[in-house]
């Protein structure tokens, strides 16, 4: 490809596009991983850096549990407002008073690191690297449970604790009464045994964002991590001895989408554009020639294999149109491939990272790249060449 670069910077980065944000991920999770281990080194204590995967987004999260402290401590790693921040913040332990604070977003982990330090109690700064060492070796792209093997029914995740978020109003129903509480809210655990039973044999029905969930680290017995109720979608656990099988829900996808329209319109974006409601004027698939995927992949012989059909799928999804309207970029009678000039045309345009979905298929993996100006880049993860690209017009 011939896509332009920035002088003194790596040539995918300077493109901002596609693996972009992996790398970001990438390189924060390496660097979190030399400062955790000097943390480690120093203060003792057990640290965990992986890669974190839900509804509302990926993220890297580097955990340390102290010798002896009533709480944990970490750094969140995370993309807001288009700039990306290491952002310190503790948590409590089960059974101690609830605690979940964050202290404002670093550019450096370093810097994040010595804030983490601080708040704990701790007078020496940071000087030197750790060598990289990860408890658990989290493949790039999967899940965190994925990687330890948790969440199968042969292997579900063992729940000891489930919350409920508390304000002075009651129970929180709404991110409204989070609102009014100033975000003074603590959690609660649910003592009833059947209304818990109750809960995971009617989870449809009756989950809501508002409850919290620790389970056993496989890898560490008699520590705990963490779950929001999306991480338990798709997965079984189990309580008490009886094993579950969590169904998936869009209840989670809904929540995201309200908190995204609420800060889009907090920063003045058209209305139609922050609830994502039909298309832009400036989306890229209004402008250029294009063909019905579904055509396409009867038309062109190299098209239209399962892994095609699986893409067609997942793009209808991100795109949020049915498939029978997901179209494919043309060069005049073909499509835009990898070794079309306007591939390159299309990169080098301004536009911002979007959504990205992974679509894993047998041995092969393809990376759905969701972009500000509405198309989908599509690439095969294990040589990053981009495929085809796919959007949607009016």
């Amino acid at each position: 490809m011939n896509a332009r670069f920035v002088r003194g910077v790596d040539p995918m980065d300077s493109m901002k596009l596609g693996k972009f944000h992996e790398r970001q991920l990438e390189k924060a999770k390496q660097e979190l991983k030399g400062l955790f281990d000097t943390i480690q080194k120093k203060y003792g204590g057990k640290v965990r850096v992986y890669k974190s995967v839900s509804t509302l987004g990926t993220n890297i999260q580097a955990t340390w549990i102290p010798p002896s402290a009533p709480y944990n401590y970490g750094i969140q790693f995370d993309k807001e407002d288009g700039e990306y921040y290491f952002t310190p913040y503790k948590w409590n332990k089960p059974g101690e008073p609830f605690a979940n604070q964050f202290y404002g977003g670093r550019k450096s982990a370093r810097e994040a690191a010595n804030e983490m330090i601080a708040q704990w109690g701790g007078q020496q700064l940071i000087s030197q690297w750790g060598e990289t060492n990860e408890a658990i070796n989290f493949e790039r792209g999967v899940d965190p449970k994925t990687a330890m093997k948790i969440g199968k029914a042969s292997n579900p995740m063992k729940i000891v604790t489930i919350e409920e978020e508390y304000w002075k109003g009651g129970r929180v129903q709404s991110n409204e009464d989070v609102k009014k509480a100033d975000e003074n809210t603590w959690m609660n655990s649910i003592d009833d045994p059947q209304e818990i039973n109750y809960l995971f044999q009617n989870w449809e029905k009756t989950i809501d964002p508002f409850y919290g969930f620790w389970y056993e680290d496989p890898d560490d017995p008699g520590e705990y991590i963490w779950a929001h109720p999306s991480d338990l979608e798709g997965e079984f656990i189990e309580w008490l001895g009886n094993t579950y099988y969590i169904p998936k829900t869009n209840i989670f996808k809904r929540i995201s989408d309200e908190i995204t329209e609420r800060l889009h319109f907090e920063r003045g974006l058209e209305p139609k554009r922050a609830m994502k409601v039909g298309k832009h004027r400036n989306d890229l698939f209004n402008e250029i020639k294009s063909m019905p995927f579904l055509d396409a992949m009867k038309t062109f012989s190299e098209l239209g294999s399962d892994n095609d059909r699986k893409i067609l799928a997942l793009a209808s999804h991100m795109l949020q149109v049915p498939q029978e309207e997901v179209r494919i970029a043309m060069d005049k009678d073909r499509p835009v491939y990898n070794d079309s000039r306007l591939m390159d045309e299309y990169i080098a345009r301004q536009w911002e990272y979007g959504k990205e979905d992974t679509l894993e298929s047998g041995s092969m993996n393809f990376d759905l790249i969701g972009s500000s100006t509405g198309e989908i880049y599509v690439k095969d993860a294990k040589t990053d060449e981009f495929l085809y690209i796919l959007g949607a017009i009016n």
